[in-house]
């Protein structure tokens, strides 16, 4: 839900901000486009917002369940409740069945040549600078947030503590960042809430290396959460508004898939040694470690913004 919201709010940031092309507006605001959003998200919306509550609620409920009666049973009742939140409330999606091998090639040429000819078309030299800024930019909170869970069984963090503090009501904070990062957007420009939100998603980092101070502290945790994932939600929205203003209308599905394929790429990659970094240096240094990585990022924003004007 958290992600949705954000997609909604960098969607309107993009159509609303000054800093977005004159032309794409025009082609969003077509009449036939949005009639053809519309179908299409009402359709998409009945498979994606199961699947964002099944992400969620069973996740929640098993972990409250666990923290009370300690039933080890609990990865056999995820994917049930999982399945049925998936399948029960959604509409049957139809698709298409053509796959004749003469289409391939077309299909294949439409889809993915064209969006990449048309990317570094316009773009030219600079589509190297802005892909790496979209392959480093949540680098910090990724690589980050795969020790977050490990981290608070280690601190003594019961799983009713995570659910309620982490799930529950971080996602309320992320959600009030998204809408921050939308106003902010519009009011300061695109490119300074890019800037803000990596300082802070950055930022934010140290302050788990302060919660490895306080022990088993709910306060603290709450207050960590609430700043982290306010950060993270202005830095989702500016993001997200960034990288659907580099889409052109005619290919938007696949350059927004691509280029938020490659956001996960090389985070998702370091992450997977984030284990060995923490038993090598301890959790403060990693967390310290973890905001540096965000350094690199703002020279990238920097340099990308100077492109822009």
């Amino acid at each position: 839900p958290a992600m949705a919201v954000s997609m909604i709010v960098g969607l309107t940031t993009v159509l609303l901000s000054k800093n977005s092309d004159p032309f794409l507006k025009i082609q969003i605001i077509d009449q036939t486009v949005i009639d053809r959003f519309s179908r299409e998200g009402i359709r998409l919306g009945h498979v994606a917002l199961p699947i964002c509550i099944a992400l969620i609620g069973p996740v929640c409920a098993v972990l409250f369940y666990y923290d009370v009666s300690g039933w080890d049973y609990r990865y056999y009742v995820v994917p049930f409740l999982v399945s049925i939140c998936i399948f029960l409330p959604g509409k049957k999606v139809h698709f298409d069945p053509r796959s004749r091998a003469a289409k391939v090639t077309a299909w294949f040429q439409v889809a993915f040549l064209q969006p990449l000819t048309d990317f570094y078309t316009r773009y030219k030299w600079h589509a190297v600078l802005i892909l790496a800024l979209i392959a480093t930019y949540r680098i910090s909170d990724i690589v980050m947030g795969i020790m977050a869970n490990p981290f608070y069984v280690d601190m003594g963090y019961t799983k009713g503590e995570v659910a309620a503090i982490t799930k529950l009501y971080g996602i309320v904070m992320t959600l009030v960042g998204a809408f921050i990062g939308g106003v902010l957007s519009l009011k300061i420009g695109m490119m300074r809430t890019l800037m803000l939100g990596a300082i802070l998603s950055a930022a934010s980092n140290l302050l788990f290396a302060w919660l490895t101070t306080r022990g088993h502290d709910v306060q603290a945790l709450t207050i960590v959460i609430s700043i982290d994932n306010l950060s993270s939600g202005i830095a989702s929205t500016a993001f997200i508004a960034y990288m659907s203003s580099l889409t052109n209308i005619s290919y938007s599905a696949t350059q927004y898939a691509l280029l938020s394929s490659m956001m996960l790429l090389l985070p998702k990659w370091i992450a997977g040694f984030s284990g060995v970094a923490v038993n090598a240096v301890g959790y403060p240094s990693f967390f310290i470690g973890t905001a540096l990585l965000g350094i690199p990022v703002l020279l990238l924003i920097f340099i990308a913004s100077r492109r822009l004007k």
